[in-house]
């Protein structure tokens, strides 16, 4: 069984992952430039968890993790989905690595997408005053769209990410548009589309 460490998840949990893959990850983003995981590192991390020909559930636990915990560059985010997507469709369960969850207002673990959600958060985090604006927005919605699907699990996030997040005005009122414009461009129902836009939880 190979090596594993904790460390305490924003909701103050104890999680259990990878000691190699999240040491890695470590290595790869303390006092070194900005702090962002690269395209360079989302490979490295990659070959770690290809290199036995197996996928364990704890580096499944960790990906999953590492994901959502740490900053990435746009092209290191996009590095990292590709080559997970990709072997997903060879035989890992996509939804064991590309889910991660967040404790919501009312006490409640919610599941959502983890690169959406982490990609929110590297955003605001430590930026300016930490709301999402127009870049963000345009950024934001290239990751729902990038595979031509709207998943039950990414119009749930979408609408977590609009009332968990603090916008600008003119960020919401694009994201909200962009949104809105895909239901005729790419066949998603008015439903979805008004229901991940509510303010509602």
């Amino acid at each position: 069984m190979s090596e594993t460490l904790t460390f305490k998840a924003r909701n103050n949990r104890e999680v259990e992952v990878s000691a190699k893959l999240w040491n890695e990850a470590i290595a790869r983003t303390e006092k070194k430039g900005d702090g962002r995981l690269g395209e360079e590192d989302a490979r490295a991390l990659f070959a770690l968890v290809a290199e036995d020909n197996s996928y364990s559930d704890i580096e499944k636990k960790s990906i999953k993790h590492i994901r959502s915990h740490f900053r990435w560059t746009d092209k290191g985010s996009a590095t990292f989905r590709t080559l997970i997507r990709s072997a997903a469709a060879k035989g890992w369960g996509a939804d064991e690595v590309e889910i991660t969850t967040f404790k919501a207002a009312n006490g409640r673990e919610v599941e959502v997408a983890a690169g959406l959600w982490a990609e929110a958060q590297a955003r605001t985090e430590g930026k300016g005053d930490g709301r999402l604006g127009i870049d963000d927005a345009n950024a934001l919605f290239e990751l729902v769209t990038e595979d031509g699907d709207y998943s039950a699990l990414e119009k749930k996030t979408v609408k977590h990410i609009r009332n968990n997040f603090k916008w600008t005005d003119r960020g919401n009122e694009t994201f909200r548009g962009l949104i809105r414009a895909a239901a005729g461009k790419k066949g998603w129902t008015a439903q979805d589309v008004e229901s991940a836009l509510s303010d509602d939880e």
